[in-house]
């Protein structure tokens, strides 16, 4: 009868760990050994990663290794690459999350980046997002420093700049110093001329966020508020 391989199922229950709790639970040499295994097919990494782990001191240095040099420690040329260009991949996507302004963004993450934006300022700020039809973000940015108005300059600003970007959705969000997540009349009355305003150059209002410490609210998802952002368009329709 054949004897089954020491590490059997060893793979496995690496995976099934980082699937449970991805990287919280590992040591470096665990992280090496699970990447080692796209480059290193049937064969026991573990001990390749403690090695390797001993010889440059800890995972990064491993990573930022010259290729020859990790071929020196028996690696195949695809693994050595494969840890080789892993840094230059992270900065790549760090760079594409944060500044590809061509993204498109899931609601979660549109909610990060205004968190972001506005936990930055140290002062009460108007931010307008404006998206395309598959929601690419053709605009970001601050229109207004102060508190929110529903004046009808901040208006015509908000939709001048929504038709020179050929905008199919907008998303506006703003910052609350004073601790008040709930829309005032003043917000609630903006949102709605600012609704009526851009439905009538063919332009949908689809959120408007209010931003205070670290907390966010959402007119569109709330029940009080959410019927502003409904039947956009379809006044009249039957």
């Amino acid at each position: 009868m054949n004897q089954k391989p020491v590490h059997s199922g060893h793979r496995q229950r690496i995976r099934q760990k980082y699937l449970a709790s991805e990287f919280q639970d590992f040591n470096q040499h665990e992280i090496l050994e699970l990447l080692l295994f796209y480059g290193i097919p049937r064969k026991d990494t573990n001990e390749t990663a403690h090695r390797l782990i001993n010889e440059f001191g800890s995972l990064s240095a491993v990573m930022d290794a010259p290729v020859e040099k990790l071929r020196k420690f028996g690696l195949p040329e695809n693994a050595a690459i494969f840890l080789h260009m892993l840094p230059q991949l992270g900065e790549m996507y760090l760079n594409d999350k944060n500044y590809n302004f061509k993204k498109i963004y899931t609601v979660g993450e549109l909610k990060k980046k205004i968190m972001i934006n506005l936990l930055q300022n140290n002062q009460n700020t108007v931010l307008l997002y404006l998206f395309d039809t598959i929601g690419t973000e053709l605009f970001s940015g601050p229109i207004k420093t102060g508190y929110i108005d529903n004046s009808d300059e901040l208006i015509s600003k908000i939709v001048g700049i929504a038709m020179k970007y050929n905008a199919v959705t907008a998303v506006i969000a703003h910052n609350n110093y004073s601790g008040i997540l709930y829309p005032s009349p003043t917000v609630i009355n903006m949102t709605e001329k600012l609704k009526s305003s851009l439905q009538a150059v063919s332009i949908r209002l689809t959120n408007h966020y209010i931003v205070s410490d670290d907390n966010i609210f959402s007119m569109a998802e709330s029940e009080e508020f959410c019927n502003i952002f409904k039947r956009q368009f379809s006044e009249g329709v039957k």
